[in-house]
This record gives structure tokens, C-alpha cells and sequence, in this order.
């Protein structure tokens, strides 16, 4: 851990490839795009001055240590959800960071400015949560600093209302909460439509934007009904999460 920082961004996800099969996109180009947006958190780390972390499923470690070199990447610890979420940041903790912003990989890194007010936030206050609010009502980023209660594995990380349960919690335990604009994430097939609309004006999505198109278009034929959805992926799912929601399918 950088000594001089004690900041970390703590990537809690699977590889892009069993992601992109998860959600039922093409496994090539749904890959790259997930590993886009993996690669955008790991630009905000360095932008920040943060550590770079990653905690995954045993079977995608390998994976994601050929991606992130200069990581370090570890598999994930606990008999649960949300004990896994819990142990990913005390994971963090132990190695001495003073602060941490945990994401997954199904939406686009905050702007560095919010990364940084973050981070800001967290280091300046003796509690603190950030959160980064999803539109169906979940979050794609958490950030706890050291003296807060890390005791979150009761949240319903995938229910309906997880943003909500988490505000909820930080009123409860008297944490000073820091909240980033709100976005969209890719949870289903046919987000994507809407997704490449936003990048068209969305500052978080058009970096992305010629990945959307690109996998839009493959796509095409599986919309049309020529073709069968993989067994167990739900295009119509309400499900909505936290972002540990990247596992959610497959543990």
C-alpha cells in the first residue's frame, strides 16, 4: 500500500469475459467493453493517487492478474454475498489504506473530479461514506474510510432499493454521507439501446460510445429473436444491485 496515499480503489468484480456472458452479450465485444470501463477505474486510481485493488471470484483471479499486473488482485473470502462485500473491504483496510472506493465493471468510472471529492470527502471526516447512485435504485460505487462501521452484510444487496438501505445505514451509524450524480449501468441486454443514446451526450458514457455501437450491432440478431438467450440470463430481470452485482449471477 502507497504509504503516502492510503487511498484505494478497490475493483470488486469478475473477469470481463464471464461478465459479458452473464448478462447474455456477445462475449468478445461485451468483454471489451467491461474491461473499458475496468481500465477507466484504473486510470481514476492513478488520477488520485489511489492503490489499485481487485478482489474476485477464484475462477476469474487469473484473468484479472494478467489484466491489472501492477495490482494487487486477490480472490474473494466469505460464506455470503454480503460477507464478501464485507471482507473485500476489510481486505482493503489491512493494507493500510485510510480509504476506499469500491466498483464493479457494469458502468463507466466516475469523472475524476468526483473520484477526487470522493476521496476528499472520505479522508477529511472521522466517518464517511460516498456512494454513487445507479438509476434503478442500486449504486455503482461505495466508499467507506477507516473509522466507519463496516458491518454491511445485512444490506439486500439484491433488492430493489440498495442506494436507499445504504443512506439508511449512514443516518443510523452517523456517517457523513457524500453523494455523486447519478447514471445508469448495463444489467440486461436492453439497456444497450438507451446506454448508446446517453453516450451522445453523457460525459461518463461517450468515451465508451464506439464500444456501445460495436456491441449494439452484435446484438441486432439476438433482439430480432433469432436467437435463444443462454440458460439462466433474464432480459427482463428487476433485479437491481450494489456493485458487487458483477458476482451476483454466478455465486
Amino acid at each position: 500500500m502507497n504509504a503516502a496515499a492510503r487511498r484505494a480503489i478497490l475493483l470488486f468484480t469478475r473477469a470481463p469475459e464471464a461478465e459479458a456472458r452473464a448478462k447474455g452479450l456477445p462475449v468478445e465485444a461485451g468483454s471489451r467493453l467491461f474491461e473499458a470501463f475496468l481500465g477507466g477505474w484504473r486510470e481514476r486510481a492513478a488520477q488520485t493517487g489511489a492503490d489499485l485493488l481487485v478482489v474476485a471470484p477464484s475462477e476469474s483471479v487469473r484473468t484479472l492478474r494478467r489484466l491489472f499486473p501492477d495490482a494487487c488482485v486477490a480472490a474473494q473470502q466469505g460464506p455470503s454475498f454480503g460477507a464478501r462485500v464485507e471482507a473485500a473491504f476489510s481486505f482493503a483496510f489491512a493494507r493500510g489504506a485510510g480509504a476506499v472506493l469500491m466498483a464493479g465493471c457494469d458502468s463507466p468510472p466516475l469523472e475524476a473530479p468526483e473520484v477526487e471529492a470522493a476521496f476528499a470527502h472520505l479522508d477529511s471526516s472521522a466517518g464517511a461514506m460516498a456512494l454513487a447512485p445507479a438509476e434503478d435504485g442500486g449504486v455503482n460505487a461505495i466508499g467507506l474510510n477507516a473509522a466507519a462501521d463496516r458491518r454491511i452484510a445485512h444490506i439486500r444487496w439484491l433488492g430493489a432499493d440498495v442506494d436507499r438501505q445504504l443512506r439508511a445505514f449512514a443516518r443510523r451509524d452517523g456517517l457523513a454521507l457524500w453523494l455523486s450524480s447519478s447514471s445508469p449501468d448495463l444489467d440486461r441486454v436492453r439497456d444497450l439501446a438507451g446506454l448508446y443514446r446517453l453516450s451522445r451526450f453523457a460525459a461518463r458514457w461517450r468515451v465508451f460510445r464506439a464500444l456501445l455501437r460495436r456491441l449494439l450491432a452484435g446484438v441486432g440478431e439476438f433482439l430480432s429473436g433469432d436467437r435463444r438467450a443462454p440458460a439462466g440470463v433474464a432480459l427482463d430481470s428487476p433485479i437491481t444491485r450494489g456493485p458487487p452485482r458483477a458476482l451476483s449471477l454466478s455465486l
